[in-house]
């Protein structure tokens, strides 16, 4: 195997092992995500004016539920977003390590 191939196989590699950590990534965020479904479904049904903690940082603030609600969802939009970005990336990363891998195969 020659020098190019071998650095060929290298930045595949490389791109496998983002992807990978993409697809780790992915998973802490939807899980995340259910988190803030799970809230919201909790809190939607609850009178508006009733008081909630929620965590910011490492402060337990008391708000209303009214206060709460829109910026839990607002958070789980933008998670949603995140999710969206990093799974493209990651189907780039996979479709760019499987082009290389393939040119490889080929050129043996």
């Amino acid at each position: 195997m020659d020098v190019e191939t071998q650095k060929l196989l290298m930045t595949a590699q490389g791109l496998r092992q983002e992807a990978s950590g993409l697809a780790t990534k992915i998973t802490e965020l939807e899980a995340e995500a259910n988190e803030h479904q799970l809230v919201i479904d909790t809190l939607k049904d609850i009178d508006p004016e009733r008081k909630c903690y929620r965590l910011i940082g490492d402060a337990l603030v008391e708000q209303t539920v009214k206060d709460v609600l829109p910026s839990v969802a607002s958070n789980k939009e933008q998670i949603r977003g995140v999710i969206g970005r990093f799974s493209e990336e990651l189907k780039k990363k996979e479709d760019e390590a499987d082009k290389i891998f393939k040119d490889v195969e080929k050129s043996q």
